[in-house]
Formats: structure tokens, sequence, C-alpha cells
């Protein structure tokens, strides 16, 4: 028999008149603010299911979301392990590295004095991801600190297996070796990994921080500034790491990231990877690149973002290749 294939997917905000009204510690829900799914297959079955918005402002987005997924699914076996599988895939970034068509790249944050380069793996074999590592090794030298992110990619057992392979080209930490929510792996992988884990990009709020810190889930903290509550939650998450002796990150957000980094007691690594320069109109060229060479990064002048704090980072800079 013939796999059923999917035809269309469409999906109905609607809100669904409560018989009484709920009331909860968070306010009152007079009404169900409900997205009806119907997946029509070309065989002519329609599967139905319905998500539940809790807030009637999540509807539209959650709609256009749906009807960008879509496009991904039409065409596609009616098999939901699979379809998991390739959205998965389909939104996990890999900036991954060639280091022969990259060696230029390569070469010229070194000679811009980067001094650790942050490289992804986990989307090949685990010998593909060895070649990989010591082609990057090779060509960076070997007083640059390598790290690298596997992007959520493995099981614990895989991710033991996978950094036991790669340890031996002296990395500095690996990123989310498993599922950011996955508190136990984590702390599974980092009891048997040679390499310090790092970890922090997909906590919410500065609880998920705690939680991950009392899980034993990582050696080092990288929280993403606009997850973590702003500027706010990453001064309570800055007060976590000190609290914990863990070295503090930042992810993206090289902008802001520069000026809460520097207030940050267990200061750690800038990441720097300008992902808004074109957006903006300015990156950080000439005299406002962060300078790794001599530990020195500077806030970009003209930027909205201006609180009054030390001018000059006292921080390493890490540059993320994501080719």
């Amino acid at each position: 028999m013939a796999p059923l294939t999917i035809r269309s997917v469409t999906a109905r905000p609607v809100l669904a008149p409560l018989p009484r009204l709920l009331r909860t510690a968070s306010g009152a829900i007079p009404a169900a603010p409900l997205l009806l799914l119907d997946v029509e297959t070309h065989q002519g079955v329609t599967g139905r299911a319905y998500v539940f918005g809790y807030t009637p402002t999540v509807l539209t987005p959650l709609r256009a979301f749906v009807d960008n997924l879509a496009e991904l699914l039409v065409g596609r076996p009616v098999a939901p392990a699979d379809r998991a599988e390739q959205l998965a895939l389909a939104f996990r970034l890999l900036g991954l590295v060639d280091p022969v068509k990259d060696r230029k790249l390569l070469e010229a944050s070194v000679e811009a004095g980067f001094r650790a380069i942050k490289i992804k793996v986990g989307e090949g074999s685990d010998s593909e991801d060895a070649e990989m590592v010591a082609g990057v090794r090779d060509v960076v030298g070997p007083e640059v600190r390598l790290m690298v992110d596997l992007n959520q990619s493995q099981s614990a057992a895989g991710a033991i297996r996978r950094i036991q392979r790669l340890a031996g080209y002296d990395l500095a930490w690996v990123e989310e070796p498993v599922a950011a929510e996955d508190l136990a792996g984590h702390a599974r992988v980092r009891s048997a990994s040679p390499v310090p884990i790092q970890t922090g990009e997909n906590w919410w709020f500065p609880w998920d921080m705690a939680h991950a810190i009392e899980a034993g889930a990582c050696d080092l903290a990288m929280p993403d500034l606009m997850k973590i509550g702003g500027v706010t939650g990453w001064l309570r998450a800055m007060g976590l790491a000190e609290s914990a002796s863990l070295p503090l990150s930042s992810h993206i957000f090289v902008e802001a990231s520069a000026h809460v980094l520097a207030v940050s007691p267990t200061a750690h690594y800038l990441e720097y990877m300008d992902l808004a320069g074109a957006a903006r109109g300015w990156g950080w060229t000439g005299t406002r690149t962060p300078s790794p060479a001599t530990a020195t990064a500077l806030p970009p002048e003209g930027s909205a973002f201006r609180p009054a704090v030390n001018r000059h980072l006292e921080v390493g800079a890490v540059v993320t290749l994501a080719g």
C-alpha cells in the first residue's frame, strides 16, 4: 500500500466559547483561542487537530508559521517521526566550515587578531567531523583556541562518542551537545567529556539557567541576551554565574552584549558574529573592531544601546564562523 502523501496544510484561527469562564492566577479566559489544522492527503484522507494558543494575540503569528511550514510538508509522506526530523534539520543553524574552501576566511580571522574561533559540527558522521576539525586546527595553528558547536544534534551517547573522537584537537569547549532542554543528557555528557561543556543560548530567563546549574549541565555558560530577559535578565544571570563560578560568554547580539559582558564578574568570551551590520547601516569596522589580540573590544559609537559602562572590555573575543 502506497503511503499517504500530504496535499495541503491549512490553518484557521477561531475563538471557541467556553461553557463557563475559566479563571486562572494569570487572568480569565472567556473563550479558547484555537488554531484549527487540516492536513489533506492526495488519497482523500484528512487529518485534523488543533493548537491551543492561550491568548488570541498568538493566533495570527501561529497561522503564518503553519503556512510557512506547509511549503516544506506538501508532497511528503504522512510519517510524523520523519516529518519531525525533517523540520528539525530545516530549522537547525549549521554554519559548517570547509577547511579547504574556507581557508582564506580562517586565515583572515587569525590575522585580524582573533585568538578563538568557533565552528559548527554535527551534521555529518564522526569521521567527517574529525576531518573538518583537524583541517581547521591545521589552518589556525596550535595557539588559537578552537570551539565546536553541535547545535543540539546528538543523543547523549552519540555526543560522548563524538567528543572523544574530537578531543585530541585541543578543544576549548563543546557547545550544546544534546537538546537544550535535556539537562540530564547534558549532565551525562559533561561527566564523561574530556572537553568542557558549554550551553545557555536557549535558556529562557534566569530560572532556566538556575535549573541548568542545579542539574550540573555545564562547565561554562553562554546566555542569549534576548532570551535571558534583556539587561535585567542578564544582570540576574551574571549573579548566578558568579555564585556558581561559571565563566560567562555572550551569544550573538554583539552590540548590546559588549556592554553587559563588561560588567559581568566572570566574563569569558564575547561572541563576535555581526548579524545586523547590513541592516543597521554600520558594522564594527576600523577602530571599532574588537581587538582580541589585546583582549579589548570597543562598544560601537552611535548605537541606540549606550549604557554608561566601561568603554573598553577586558574580555576575550571569539569569532563564530557560519558558512
